[in-house]
């Protein structure tokens, strides 16, 4: 693919290329560029950090509280006075003003109140999305659990969502049992395997379910509960990095699935 890219594409040649030194203007524009990309990248991951809240939840907070300390509302006295009992200790000199005073303590408040709100809609997502029966009905007979379900996920998932917003929101991956792994992992090394081979890799297996199994099978399952993916960085390190056989590039892979199958005999 990368080949027919460059066959097709249309050749970049610089309009004023004299020698090999880049003129400012290059320069500058390849900073502005840089200086842009970089702004969108940082925009992008603070937005998919506070996903499926949002600034606005923060503002309307600030905003709110502000206006309860500085007016004072009847129907709001109560929430006042511990609004104003908060705005009492923080460590300001004591001829602070009490509009300063109020707004500090309003985006203190705020801010506690925005962090709170985003990791209590993050885990309440991640434990809806982890529900998966709704899979399995009829699209013509929705169960009540289902459909009260898709109401609950609407209500707390957030608005114009990216491709990373739900990262954070993402159930956590089950670790399977133990046995129920050495099975597979044997079933799946028997066809590359003399009989000799095997027998000795069941040896092992039962060898590793007594002894070392166990054990890492509880490291595993702590860290599924604190890791966002409990598999990527462990076998990017001991298995991809460790490798030293050559990678293949330039290769298509998807054609082997239908290596042995013909599509008629006669030509």
């Amino acid at each position: 693919m990368a080949e027919a890219r460059s066959a097709v594409q249309t050749p970049l040649v610089k309009a004023k290329d004299i020698g090999t030194t880049s003129s400012l203007e290059d320069i500058l524009k390849y900073y502005r560029q840089m200086l842009i990309r970089n702004y969108f990248r940082i925009r992008n991951s603070v937005r998919n950090g506070m996903w499926p809240t949002s600034t606005n939840n923060l503002f309307v907070a600030c905003g709110l509280s502000m206006y309860l300390m500085e007016y004072d509302p009847e129907y709001a006295k109560s929430l006042t006075e511990q609004l104003k009992e908060l705005a009492s200790h923080l460590p300001l000199p004591k001829g602070t003003p009490k509009w300063l005073r109020n707004a500090l303590a309003s985006v203190g408040i705020s801010f506690v109140f925005f962090i709170t709100l985003m990791k209590v809609r993050q885990y309440l997502l991640r434990a809806l999305l982890s529900y998966r029966g709704w899979m399995y009905e009829n699209v013509r007979q929705i169960s009540l659990k289902s459909k009260i379900w898709g109401l609950t996920v609407k209500f707390v998932s957030g608005y114009c969502p990216s491709l990373y917003s739900c990262q954070r929101s993402l159930p956590r991956m089950p670790v399977p049992k133990l046995g129920d792994t050495i099975k597979k992992l044997l079933s799946s090394l028997k066809p590359l395997s003399t009989d000799e081979e095997f027998r000795e890799l069941e040896r092992e297996a039962a060898e590793f379910e007594r002894s070392l199994g166990p054990r890492l099978q509880k490291l595993l399952q702590l860290k599924c509960w604190w890791a966002p993916n409990y598999v990527s960085d462990w076998w990017e390190k001991y298995v991809y990095l460790m490798s030293r056989v050559p990678l293949a590039i330039n290769s298509n892979y998807y054609a082997l699935d239908h290596y042995s199958w013909s599509p008629t005999t006669r030509q």
